[in-house]
């Protein structure tokens, strides 16, 4: 399969890298207001010591922190890794316009509230989904809470983190969790940090106006430091390249809960994958025991899942 709708295009493996360790950052949006986005996503970078250029973009602001501030995106240098978009929803679109005027690789969204704009609040997301895919940016959210990486010990957020605990490479591959919804997905990385599993990415996709599960499942399938990936959302949007991303994976899938056959079937870009890759997929794999609990159920009655990539976990080096 080669139709850039069923897999992840040149540019958007490139942009994904870039997304998930930026060399170069730019706050769209920030302010002098002490909890304010913008402020708190510095917060992080600064803590983290984020040894990487941070460009600061504010069209009322002169300085933060002792860091000069630029009056607009245009004035960015070109192909900064990640524009991260603490501006609101109204404004989202026009930011994303000028990300792609400067060739900005990734962004990422927070912005809630499109639902308020009446018969734009789906209109609207698609539209700068599409905007970005056609000027080659790879865009998260909106709606999303950021990513953390444990690898690098880096945090993209707008609410206050402790310092990461970077994962130890002695400890082997960790787990990455992808997922649509924050809050469940900040309750997995609970549950797994209280039983000292290792975790190498925690990532939340929000809406998916642009990049989603599917990319992300893709790019992290190919990472030395992930050895299982769980992702959960409420809703596949885009079937035909999620299945395909799952089926590229170096190891069978595991479903737990199901997806409504509506959701499978739902209009999707390009043809449909072929039958050996819907079977591979979905239809035979074997949940795990934990998997059968009520629960489990009502999130397939509901349309939402939750699915397990196990990869191989290398083997040590002979001594």
């Amino acid at each position: 399969m080669t139709d850039a709708s069923i897999v992840a295009t040149r540019w958007e493996v490139a942009a994904v890298e870039a997304l998930m360790r930026p060399r170069s950052i730019a706050i769209v949006g920030v302010s002098t207001r002490p909890g304010s986005a913008g402020h708190m996503v510095l917060a992080n970078l600064t803590q983290a010591e984020f040894r990487g250029d941070i460009h600061l973009v504010g069209r009322n602001v002169t300085d933060v922190e002792g860091r000069p501030c630029l009056a607009s995106i245009d004035a960015l240098p070109e192909n900064v890794d990640l524009a991260v978009l603490t501006v609101p929803a109204g404004a989202v679109a026009e930011a994303v316009a000028a990300c792609v005027r400067r060739r900005v690789k990734s962004a990422l969204t927070f912005a809630s509230g499109f639902a308020e704009m009446g018969e734009d609040a789906h209109a609207r997301p698609r539209a700068i989904g599409a905007l970005a895919e056609q000027g080659r940016l790879a865009l998260v959210g909106p709606n999303c809470l950021g990513y953390t990486n444990y690898v690098d010990g880096l945090c993209i957020g707008f609410m206050s983190f402790p310092r990461v605990k970077r994962l130890d490479p002695v400890a082997g591959p960790g787990v990455a969790v992808v997922a649509q919804s924050g809050g469940m997905g900040g309750h997995v990385i609970g549950a797994l940090e209280a039983r000292a599993v290792p975790v190498s990415y925690s990532i939340t996709v929000g809406n998916e106006a642009g990049i989603g599960l599917a990319e992300f499942i893709a790019h992290l399938a190919r990472d030395p430091s992930t050895g299982i990936i769980l992702a959960y959302g409420e809703q596949i949007r885009r079937p035909v390249r999620f299945l395909a991303a799952v089926a590229a994976a170096r190891a069978p899938t595991t479903a737990a809960g199901g997806v409504r056959k509506s959701l499978a079937a739902a209009p999707a870009r390009g043809p449909a994958p072929p039958p050996a890759t819907m079977r591979q997929c979905a239809p035979r794999s074997r949940a795990p025991a934990s998997c059968s609990s009520k629960r489990s159920r009502k999130w397939s009655m509901s349309g939402r899942f939750c699915c397990a990539i196990p990869f191989r976990r290398p083997k040590a080096p002979a001594s």
